[in-house]
């Protein structure tokens, strides 16, 4: 074999194998996937409803409420070839709904549909040892009313929220 062909050969092969100590494309991934579901949820806080399942019934009725969450994560490590960090993610919150609209009847105990509620949440997702510093929270949206609760019918409502974290950095 030519030197300049081994030359070659070599370069291909130590480029196609690993190297040691090199962290795999898959493990890298299975991490990625593992954090963004544990932070998804952290950020979701559980339920994104601001209140009760029915709507709140129009101008002049609200409701407000404070609530804290835990998330427990556990996320591969791909720098080990086995193995977790696991890691907790507290979150803090105040929501709020305020009624827009209360629905129009359509027959005797079927009221409500149609109506409107704006609702909403602010708080913080809590800094720790794995995260920089405090990052606020946000989310907004609406919740429209389709049936309201009767002593033989439950409330059905359908919500749009939406929820954001700015500038959630991670500790390496």
């Amino acid at each position: 074999m030519s030197p300049r062909a081994a030359l070659v050969l070599l370069a291909l092969l130590s480029v196609a194998a690993p190297a040691r100590g090199q962290v795999s494309e898959e493990r890298v991934r299975a991490a990625i996937e593992d954090a963004t579901r544990g932070l998804g949820q952290a950020i979701a806080g559980g339920s994104p409803l601001a209140g009760p399942s029915p709507a709140l019934g129009g101008p002049g009725h609200f409701s407000l409420g404070a609530g804290a969450t835990v998330t427990l994560a556990e996320i591969e490590d791909p720098t080990r070839s086995e193995g977790t960090v696991d890691f907790a993610l507290p979150t803090g919150a105040a929501s709020a709904a305020i009624g827009l609209w209360d629905g129009a009847d359509l027959g005797p105990g079927l009221g409500g549909f149609g109506a409107l509620d704006l609702i909403g949440r602010a708080g913080v997702v809590v800094a720790r040892e794995d995260i920089e510093e405090n990052a606020p929270l946000y989310a907004v949206g609406l919740r429209l009313g389709i049936l309201r609760e009767g002593a033989a019918v439950p409330a059905v409502t359908v919500s749009a929220y939406r929820t954001w974290v700015d500038d959630l950095g991670w500790e390496a």
